[in-house]
């Protein structure tokens, strides 16, 4: 899911200054900006995370902080709706503020989505992706990239497996920790710059706001610009993981010590539900650890155990 980075030039350009469009019924963009802002912010109140750093008005997060400990996710959920109907009102907005409805419509989709997966809605790993992203992904047979694998193994030196080769390729561009903040100064002084060419920038408080906003975006450019593991190490990762995990179970069951095998196998498979019908009694998984990662990227799909003869869920506390 990702998460949403809230500083002063992307606070949806709260005060946005001359030319507001007005809807009909007198909301203004502006107004539905703010409103965002502050329910980016409640939500942020109620999954750790959500929100990556604000540098906005401090009025605007005790307000988030007070409102969050009387409503639930579905409360939430039905602010999110009310203002992306609010911004389908403004229809004849122009220029950078229709760029700024745009982004808005965007952003209230995904919290619209994250709130749904909050509420315990199973969402695929297509749907996930569309509505955090706006992006539809298809899962393609691995057998397709081979064309492209080939054509990168073109390109590059011939001297080695593929995956190093990428990988040397790609730490040629790795910046060293010394020369990062000076590239990202000169990066950030550019960027306002040209910035500057179409919006004025603030000063005074706000400036001291955009100096912090800077310093955030430093320091989480250093962190995306850490060295990324091989994919080719995943698998060896996984299959570690899971023979702990097992390994684990069996020996608490041998051990006769059954709330350490509970954890285990809670563990393994993740919470499961028993469902009883006419024909049979069927065990329903939550994901575990392992295999939801799995499942994730094979589109989330939910696995489904029928008990056989001499399961005992309550042996398990399930």
């Amino acid at each position: 899911m990702k998460r949403h980075l809230i500083v002063t030039l992307l606070l949806a350009a709260v005060a946005s200054g001359a030319g507001q469009t007005l809807a009909a019924s007198g909301d203004s963009l502006d107004a539905i900006a703010r409103d965002y802002v502050l329910l980016s912010l409640t939500i942020g109140e109620k999954e750790e995370g959500y929100i990556d750093s604000y540098y906005g008005p401090a009025e605007l997060q005790a307000k988030a902080k007070a409102d969050a400990a009387g409503e639930d996710f579905n409360t939430l959920a039905s602010r999110t709706s009310a203002l992306s109907q609010r911004i389908e009102k403004l229809r004849d907005v122009k220029g950078m503020d229709a760029r700024r409805a745009k982004f808005l419509a965007a952003q209230l989709t995904a919290a619209t989505t994250r709130l749904k997966m909050l509420r315990g809605e199973k969402l695929s790993f297509a749907d996930e992706a569309e509505g955090l992203f706006a992006l539809r992904l298809t899962l393609k047979p691995l057998a397709s990239y081979e064309p492209i694998l080939k054509q990168i193994d073109a390109m590059l030196p011939r001297n080695g497996p593929l995956d190093e080769r990428v990988q040397a390729f790609q730490e040629a561009f790795t910046i060293p920790p010394d020369k990062q903040k000076q590239v990202f100064d000169a990066a950030i002084a550019e960027c306002k710059a040209r910035t500057a060419q179409h919006i004025v920038l603030p000063k005074g408080e706000n400036g001291a706001r955009l100096k912090a906003s800077e310093a955030e975006l430093y320091r989480l450019q250093t962190e995306a610009n850490a060295p990324v593991p091989k994919i080719v190490d995943l698998q060896p990762c996984l299959e570690s993981r899971w023979r702990t995990l097992v390994e684990g179970f069996e020996s608490a069951l041998k051990a006769d010590e059954i709330p350490r095998a509970r954890a285990g196998l809670r563990a393994i498979t993740g919470e499961i539900q028993v469902v009883a019908t006419p024909k049979e009694v069927r065990l329903e998984t939550q994901k575990g650890a392992v295999e939801g990662a799995l499942l994730r990227a094979a589109g989330g799909q939910q696995t489904f155990v029928v008990a056989g003869a001499g399961f005992e869920p309550a042996t398990f506390g399930l």
